[in-house]
């Protein structure tokens, strides 16, 4: 279930097709300082959810104008700071719902007619520092919604190193729609001016220093109304009163400062307003007194700063805090009550440590805790009541951990629970009474382990459960009862367990499940009744199985099927089912399989078809009328076994159908009338388009996707032209 991906700043050159096509959870995707060129037409394939998606300060040149085809959910796309010249033809044209657009920094001399035609929801559309040269009469038609320009949101930030004096300070500006900690740990690529205003007005600061002779009170005299300062410098210690006069200080950014070593006692005095710090990257020496004058700190992040331990009464002067960030330092353990005396604390990352084990003894009056992640430690045990003391929590990630079991009392004293994560540890087994204290979850996580069997009626109590998985496990069969306690999930993912047998009623108790996958595992045989219980079923992945038959009742108690996929496994032929209810289906994926023929019955089960996909089989014989119950068809994928085989079909069927009168309209048969795709080869790099309706002639375009070559029809062209070009097409 991940719905969060960051792979920012990192050297990514392209997006293969479908990249992400595993990740169809996904909402928020950042892409941003990478290297990426171009994106093309099928890079988000598969992200039906993504609400964000960022790709700022890359080499993008040109989009595609298919690009965000895939992605129509999207409400918040960013692209600043790449070298855009020109946007294929209606790029946004699916992107109704997009609320918030920013181009910031491209070179884009010319905004063409319709060039944001798709954009009928954008509130938000920045596109400052663009070189825009010419806007064509008409270039926002679509922008109806849009609310918001540029010039209201931008924040100014001044650059000041005190070895080129107050006269070179430099001003570069933010939007309110980027994050400004990334921005400032990226400064050196960003646009600056100088400084035109009184230096004593200055709010937001970033400070450059490579000297030691700059750590002193006077290197920040200048400033008396700063709120934000960041610090880019080398210095070994962060030194007493060197803030001093700062009092209206709210925020503080200390990061890559590999020196920093140490901050003296004093060196937060009087600092009230205070409500941010983030010391990053350094390594630092914690010592009880040096977070005094703090009071009201509401956001503390020591990340990355190689601590090894948290000595008690170091988090004492800031009672207020609200969020704690200590990951990826190398902290072994918690001695009791290094957190005592945080009653508001509702977030505490301490992910990436090497915590051995945990002291629930650590968190005495820590009464607010919503969200404890202390993922990717070395826990190997839970001891019994692990976490009582924390009976607000929320959400707990365990993820990356050695936990090898999971004791029937672990969780006890969780009572609000509703996310519980553990991926990836070394899982054996799960005792029956495990969830017994934590029955209002509603997300249970349990994916990359070695669970071999589930306690009888593990779940038991687990009806409030929506979300569950349990991939790369190693549980051959699936039982009666065993997810009987599941009775609200919404969505099962079981993939890669290789699993082998489906008992008759192993779904039991699943009345609520409509996402159901049970890809990359060992089965071969789907037998009679096997998705009884799942009667409000609407999405079933079965792909990269071993799938050989389906019985012909296996589908008979499913009424609300919509997508379902049996690609890549050993049918022979479409499965069909004794009862009519296969109507809904709306996709159907049979490619990768061995089926090699098609018969007006063999697609009769599915009439009610949008998409279907017979790709890399090897299809020697289609039926003329193999497609007469499939008049809602509107894309078609075929592999053929040999290019006769095409090449007969095409000469049999009425494809194209119309008189052999010269320049009378092409239009095509009843039942494929909505088609309007045809795939035909085994590579998939050549397909036919068709646009055609009730009223009007087809329009036929041959494409070969390799050499960007296509061929359509004109108006004089007849019935034995166009087929003919096809024949000739597909040789």
């Amino acid at each position: 279930m991940l719905l969060h991906l960051n792979i920012s700043n990192n050297a990514i050159k392209e997006l293969t097709p479908a990249s992400f096509k595993r990740l169809n959870s996904l909402i928020k995707l950042n892409l941003d300082g990478n290297h990426l060129e171009n994106l093309e037409k099928d890079s988000f394939i598969g992200l039906p959810r993504l609400d964000h998606l960022s790709v700022n300060n890359n080499k993008l040149q040109e989009i595609d104008s298919y690009t965000f085809d895939a992605t129509r959910k999207i409400k918040v796309l960013l692209l600043e700071n790449n070298e855009i010249s020109i946007f294929g033809p209606e790029v946004f044209h699916n992107l109704g719902k997009v609320e918030f657009f920013t181009c910031n920094r491209n070179s884009t001399p010319k905004l063409e007619l319709d060039t944001f035609k798709g954009f009928s929801g954008v509130t938000t559309l920045h596109l400052t520092n663009m070189n825009i040269e010419t806007l064509d009469e008409d270039w926002c038609s679509g922008l109806y919604s849009v609310t918001d320009h540029p010039g209201d949101i931008m924040e100014s930030w001044y650059i000041y190193n005190p070895l080129l004096g107050v006269t070179n300070i430099r001003k570069i500006e933010i939007s309110a729609d980027e994050c400004i900690e990334n921005v400032l740990q990226e400064i050196e690529g960003r646009i600056s001016k100088g400084c035109s205003g009184s230096i004593e007005e200055i709010e937001n600061l970033i400070l450059q220093s490579q000297s030691e002779s700059d750590n002193h009170p006077q290197t920040f005299g200048p400033f008396g109304k700063i709120k934000q300062l960041y610090l880019i410098c080398n210095w070994e210690t962060l030194g007493e009163g060197l803030l001093d006069g700062f009092d209206d200080l709210e925020g503080l950014y200390v990061r890559k400062n590999s020196s920093l070593r140490s901050i003296e006692r004093g060196f937060f005095r009087n600092k009230s307003n205070l409500k941010k710090v983030a010391i990053n990257n350094c390594k630092l020496e914690l010592e009880p007194g040096m977070l005094k004058g703090m009071p009201n700190l509401k956001e503390l992040d020591l990340s990355r700063n190689q601590i090894e331990e948290l000595p008690v009464g170091l988090l004492t002067d800031v009672p207020d805090i609200e969020t704690l960030t200590l990951a990826h330092n190398d902290i072994r353990s918690l001695s009791t009550k290094v957190f005592y005396g945080l009653p508001l604390l509702v977030n505490l990352d301490l992910s990436f440590n090497r915590l051995q084990g945990w002291n629930d003894e650590a968190f005495s009056y820590v009464n607010m805790l919503l969200h404890l992640n202390i993922s990717n430690n070395a826990i190997k045990e839970l001891t019994p009541a692990s976490f009582k003391r924390l009976n607000s929590l929320v959400t707990l990630n365990l993820d990356g951990n050695y936990l090898e079991s999971l004791e029937k009392d672990s969780f006890i004293g969780l009572p609000r629970l509703d996310h519980l994560s553990v991926n990836n540890n070394k899982l054996q087994e799960i005792d029956t009474y495990t969830f017994d204290a934590i029955r209002k979850l509603k997300v249970l996580l349990l994916e990359n382990n070695e669970i071999s069997i589930f306690g009888p009626e593990v779940f038991h109590n687990l009806g409030k459960v929506e979300f569950f998985t349990c991939n790369r496990n190693s549980t051959p069969k699936l039982e009666l009862d065993t997810f009987r306690g599941f009775s609200g999930v919404t969505t099962l993912h079981l993939t890669n367990m290789n699993i082998e047998t489906l008992d008759e009623d192993w779904c039991s108790g699943l009345y609520s499940v409509t996402d159901l996958d049970l890809s990359q595992n060992r089965l071969t045989h789907l037998p009679s009744y096997a998705f009884r219980c799942a009667k409000a079923l609407t999405k079933l992945n079965l792909r990269d199985n071993l799938i050989e038959t389906v019985d012909t009742r296996t589908f008979d108690t499913v009424f609300n099927l919509q997508h379902l996929d049996l690609s890549n496994n050993k049918l022979r032929q479409v499965p069909s089912n004794s009862y009519d209810n296969l109507c809904s289906v709306l996709t159907l994926n049979l490619a990768h399989n061995l089926i090699v023929s098609l018969n007006p019955l063999s697609l009769i089960a599915f009439r009610g078809l949008n998409k279907l996909d017979l790709s890399y089989n090897q299809i020697e014989i289609i039926e003329p009328d193999a497609f007469l119950a499939n008049h809602k068809l509107v894309s078609l994928s075929v592999s053929f076994g040999c290019v006769k085989a095409a090449t007969s079909w095409i000469a049999s069927t009425n494809l194209v159908d119309g008189t052999k009168k010269p320049g009378s309209p092409i239009h095509l048969p009843e039942q494929l009338r909505n088609l309007a795709r045809l795939d035909f080869d085994s590579c998939g790099m050549t397909h036919v388009d068709i646009d055609c309706n009730q009223n009007a002639s087809s329009v036929v375009k041959l494409v070969d996707d390799s050499k960007t070559d296509a061929w359509t029809t004109k108006a004089d062209d007849d019935i034995a032209q166009v087929k003919q070009s096809i024949t000739n097409f597909i040789h």
